[in-house]
C-alpha cells in the first residue's frame, strides 16, 4: 500500500509539474470580420476584363484552445488551435447594371480552422502583450443566378487558405479568468474558377477571387487551477 501510495504521489506529482510548464487554457473570441475579395473577370472569347472589390462583413465567433509551450523570464510563447463560424449573410447590390450582369449577390462566409503561435510578453502580472502569426482556411458561400461579375454562377462553396498576422493584450481576471483583445490581418491564397454566364448565351467566364481580411475581437479564457 506504501509503494502505491508512493507511486500515486509521483505521478500526480509529475503530471503537476508539466501542467504547470504547459499551462492549457480554453477560451472564446467574439468579433467583427472585415472580408474583401478582389475580383478579376475575364469573359472568354470577349476581350477585356472587370476588376472589382467585393466585401462580406460579419460577425465571427470562434473557439479557442491553447497551451503555454515555452517560457522564459517575462516572455513565453503559446500555440493555439481555433475554429468559429460566421454569423449572418450579406446581400450585395451590383453596381453595373445591364447585360450580363445581375443586381443582386448574395454571399456568406461559414467556417473558419485553424492553428497560430502567439509570442508573448509579460508587462506585469495581470497584463500580458503578444503578436500572433498563423495559418486559417476560411470558407466562402456565393449564391447568384449569373455570375458574370458577382461571382460563381449557382451555389459554390469555396475555400481559401491564408497567413494571420496580428497581436493583442492579455488582461488576468479573478480565478484563472483572462480577458483578450486583439486584432489580425489575413491575407489568402487566390483561387480561380470557370462559371457559365446566362447573360452572355452559357459562354465561360473566369473568375479570379484574391481575398483579404482585417478582424477585431474579444474574448474570455480559462485556465484550469492546478
Amino acid at each position: 500500500m506504501e509503494i502505491a501510495n508512493k507511486c500515486n504521489y509521483f505521478i500526480f506529482a509529475v503530471v503537476t509539474q508539466v501542467a504547470q510548464a504547459h499551462q492549457p487554457y480554453l477560451g472564446l473570441n467574439v468579433g467583427s470580420d472585415f472580408f474583401t475579395a478582389r475580383q478579376t473577370i475575364t469573359a472568354l472569347n470577349i476581350p477585356g476584363q472587370v476588376k472589382r472589390p467585393h466585401s462580406v462583413n460579419g460577425f465571427v465567433a470562434d473557439l479557442i484552445a491553447g497551451v503555454d509551450v515555452l517560457k522564459k523570464g517575462a516572455c513565453k510563447i503559446n500555440a493555439e488551435a481555433f475554429g468559429g463560424y460566421h454569423i449572418g449573410a450579406t446581400n450585395i447590390q451590383n453596381t453595373l447594371s445591364g447585360p450580363p450582369f445581375v443586381g443582386n449577390l448574395k454571399q456568406k462566409l461559414t467556417y473558419n480552422v485553424g492553428i497560430r503561435a502567439l509570442p508573448t510578453y509579460e508587462m506585469n502580472p495581470h497584463v500580458d502583450l503578444f503578436t500572433l502569426v498563423g495559418f486559417e482556411q476560411k470558407q466562402l458561400k456565393s449564391e447568384s443566378e449569373d455570375g458574370v461579375v458577382e461571382g460563381p454562377s449557382g451555389v459554390r462553396r469555396i475555400n481559401f487558405n491564408g497567413l494571420q498576422l496580428g497581436g493583442g493584450a492579455v488582461v488576468a481576471l479573478a480565478d484563472n479568468w483572462k480577458l483578450r483583445v486583439q486584432g489580425h490581418y489575413a491575407m489568402y491564397a487566390g483561387k480561380t474558377t470557370t462559371t457559365s454566364s446566362n447573360g452572355l448565351n452559357q459562354l465561360p467566364i473566369r473568375i479570379k477571387m484574391s481575398p483579404y481580411a482585417i478582424l477585431f475581437s474579444v474574448g474570455l479564457f480559462k485556465a484550469p487551477s492546478i
